[in-house]
């Protein structure tokens, strides 16, 4: 009888088992260990069904981007100090998520978030012979991946996934930074190498991929989250930063943190001779360290993400302390504070300040110094950000940041390099955005986009106000199409309450009324008096309404 009852209760299970495989739920009531061999039941008898190679391919189909059946539109993006024609390029049936640029012998090569690389020549995009040895068909064998049946499944896109590639040209080598498939539940951080053929203009591979870092275990499910990865090539060196997101424990009054601990590589960042594989640690005290770059007077230059606020830059020094998980500029999401500041002594420490953090967070993802561009931006730096979806132009001088400026794009911005006078973006929602100065716009040297031109009386309009499309940066709504428009109706998210919550629609003799007078019309918004006269909003809004 108990015989019975063990063989009813496994078959009961694998009813129920099958069950959620068919209908794609697993309910709720399981208890976390039955969901975990539920999951593995569903992915071991959907491999078995469809077979491995069909289900490798299937996974890796529900990760490319679907081909763009609306063209975007270009458009001018006013900075500044220079006017920026954006242009597009979507890259049909490419990885979402990541990827990395690098310009090798005046070409543009692009790598995605899953190891496969790609010429990008004559708007067309060529995948390589050849892609990065993340193994990543034997991690998706061996993982349960998010999701079940009806093409669900995904790859992380943080577990899995090829950081940086950068091209060191005195060896024609490419270098990658990647996550690996170790085994079941372990990954490494690993940069690996490959020579290309200096006599192919196809970029075929010369030899095999050589492993030239690897980081200790990284021990995960298929949806952890690795951090870090930026490479730089800089005087027959290759700097390789890694990251560690993890926090710190506080153990007899001492810190427990592999960012701080010599005998870890995670939260460093270390040198690599290219001329005898010697590994240096270079720095440490990183969090989430995206990207490296060298300036014009040879200081190395790394960002990396805080927590919640104070995601920084950092001018890179040997053997200098950079203070994760001890020191940063953000709180504990959700927070008002930073609970290590209060335990651990800095002094002792010899941390070293960012020389600039970004407060809200911006996610930064690249830097670069800007030469080869503009004589007016030459010599900046520039910064792509993820969360901001902008890429932010800043005045360095003297090992310090003069000032900011915001660039939006209404992307996230994941990598940047520049080619042929042209910033090139690589986008996580997978576009490559190029954008040249308008010199025909320089030439007039008028903002508004020549839509005041001949109209002084909107100067005073447009110190705040633009023409343009509005984005987060705008200090004020856009006048464009303003007539018979509802109003507090644009995208401005800094509107008054009194007049996002105003009847009607602006009209000829509102308009005057507001402008002359916006307390008057309005109680409670924060539209300024600028002394207008009656008779001089009347001729405002006529000029307005001539464009």
């Amino acid at each position: 009888m108990k015989q019975i009852r063990i063989v009813v209760g496994l078959v009961l299970i694998l009813v129920l088992m099958y069950s959620a495989y068919i209908n794609n739920v697993i309910p709720k009531q399981y208890t976390s260990e039955v969901r975990s061999v539920v999951r593995a039941f569903i992915h071991g008898l959907y491999i078995f069904q469809k077979g491995e190679n069909e289900y490798i391919a299937e996974v890796v189909k529900t990760e490319l981007s679907k081909p763009l059946i609306v063209n975007k539109v270009d458009e001018v993006i006013e900075t500044s100090l220079l006017p920026l024609r954006k242009t597009f390029f979507h890259l049909d049936s490419f990885p979402k998520g990541a990827g990395s640029l690098v310009i090798v012998d005046e070409e543009l090569l692009v790598m995605d978030r899953l190891g496969g690389i790609y010429h990008y020549v004559d708007n067309n995009l060529k995948k390589l012979s050849f892609s990065v040895p993340n193994r990543l068909d034997e991690f998706i064998i061996n993982y349960e991946l998010s999701g079940y049946k009806g093409g669900g499944r995904k790859v992380g896109t943080s577990t899995l996934r090829s950081h940086s590639i950068v091209y060191y040209k005195k060896q024609r080598r490419l270098f990658v930074s990647h996550t690996k498939f170790i085994k079941k539940n372990i990954t490494r951080f690993v940069v690996s190498s490959i020579g290309i053929d200096e006599d192919d203009d196809s970029f075929q591979p010369k030899g095999t991929w050589r492993t030239d870092f690897e980081s200790e275990n990284i021990y995960s499910n298929a949806n952890a989250i690795f951090g870090g990865g930026g490479l730089l090539i800089h005087n027959d060196s290759l700097f390789v930063s890694v990251g560690y997101s993890g926090g710190g424990e506080i153990e007899n009054g001492k810190l427990i943190s592999p960012t701080q601990d010599d005998k870890s590589k995670f939260g460093k960042i270390f040198k690599i001779n290219l001329n005898n594989g010697v590994v240096q640690q270079y720095s440490k005290g990183h969090r989430n360290s995206q990207s490296l770059a060298v300036t014009n007077n040879n200081q190395i230059l790394g960002i990396e993400h805080g927590p919640q606020g104070g995601d920084e830059i950092n001018l890179i020094q040997l053997g200098k302390n950079y203070g994760w998980p001890i020191a940063t500029y953000g709180t504990r999401y959700g927070t008002y504070d930073y609970f290590l500041s209060e335990h651990i002594a800095k002094n002792n420490l010899n941390i070293i300040n960012p020389i600039f953090s970004f407060v809200p967070s911006i996610a930064p993802s690249s830097i670069l110094q800007i030469n080869n561009f503009n004589d007016r931006w030459n010599s900046d730096l520039l910064i792509g950000a993820l969360k901001a979806q902008s890429i932010y132009r800043l005045k360095f001088n003297d090992g310090r940041v003069i000032f900011s400026e915001p660039i939006w794009i209404g992307h996230r911005v994941r990598d940047i390099v520049i080619l042929n006078h042209k910033v090139i973006l690589l986008t996580d929602d997978s576009f490559l955005i190029f954008l040249e100065v308008d010199k025909d716009i320089l030439r007039i040297n008028k903002k508004g986009k020549d839509l005041y031109n001949n109209e002084p009386k909107l100067s005073k309009c447009l110190v705040c106000h633009h023409f343009g499309n509005t984005v987060p940066s705008s200090m004020a709504p856009s006048l464009a199409k303003v007539y018979n428009r509802r109003i507090g109706s644009d995208t401005f998210e800094k509107y008054s309450e009194a007049l996002k919550n105003k009847k009607g629609v602006w009209t000829k003799e509102n308009l005057i009324s507001f402008i002359s007078n916006p307390s008057d019309f309005v109680s409670g918004t924060t539209m300024p008096d600028m002394g207008v006269s009656k008779e001089e909003a009347r001729e405002i809004i006529e000029s307005l309404l001539r464009q």
